[in-house]
């Protein structure tokens, strides 16, 4: 595992260093550090997989070294890549949503505060390793849960429509709904199963996808399904340490 710590503070970046090698140490894995003083300098060397995890420091000196301006980059070019923020201040709490932050650190850095951000960032990686297998002309095919946004039932088929493309299955909705995670994904149709890490937000009578497709909610459940979305992503989105 590749980790990335941006921190203009060499003291502090020296500190989270010897931290994360005490916890990678500590579980019997390995992991290679690499350390940036600027998000610009950071950004030169990035690219997509080139970090599973990045510690990133919100308030760092230099021209174009904004630790939330680098974060969303981050994002933009690579959204598996997890974040980290470590920072003197709560101010930028809401905005780590924005870019997807794993985790938030207020300094001063301890053992335990980085061993929890850690441990959450594995929970994540393993959780997005898991996959269902469907049956698709005549082959079986493996589909990573992370990659579904819904799947809906048309015309005796199952579609199941990912971030790449849609799979046509005939395996029957219910049978692949029992693949599933129901933490994550939800019946809000006779039709259709939603991840509701792909849903962008709620409409009168209906999801929209972050695909910019329209999922149909069961109208006698409609209040009870949009409830069920709305404490998913709250729980998702307060963070503990906000």
């Amino acid at each position: 595992m590749n980790i990335a710590i941006c921190e203009d503070l060499s003291a502090d970046a020296n500190l989270l260093q010897r931290y994360i090698k005490q916890y990678f140490a500590q579980i019997h894995a390995d992991c290679e550090i690499y350390k940036y003083n600027t998000g610009a300098g950071f950004l030169a060397e990035f690219s997509k997989g080139r970090f599973q995890i990045v510690f990133m420091d919100i308030y760092m000196d230099g021209q174009n070294a904004d630790g939330m301006e680098t974060a969303r980059k981050i994002h933009e070019i690579d959204d598996a890549c997890k974040i980290i923020f470590t920072t003197t201040s709560r101010e930028f709490g809401v905005d780590s949503h924005e870019v997807d932050a794993v985790h938030y650190i207020v300094k001063s850095v301890t053992f335990e505060s980085v061993k929890t951000a850690l441990g959450r960032c594995r929970d994540i990686i393993a959780e997005e390793m898991r996959f269902i297998t469907v049956t698709s002309n005549r082959s079986d095919v493996r589909i990573l849960l992370k990659d579904i946004l819904y799947i809906e039932t048309l015309e005796r088929k199952t579609l199941i429509h990912t971030i790449n493309n849609t799979i046509t299955s005939s395996l029957m909705l219910i049978n692949i709904e029992k693949q599933l995670d129901s933490t994550f994904f939800l019946r809000c149709h006779k039709c259709y199963v939603v991840n509701m890490d792909s849903i962008s937000c709620i409409q009168n009578d209906g999801f929209l996808m972050k695909n910019g497709d329209t999922v149909m909610i069961r109208k006698r459940d409609a209040n009870a399904i949009k409830s069920r979305y709305t404490q998913y992503y709250f729980e998702k989105t307060r963070g503990d340490d906000l």
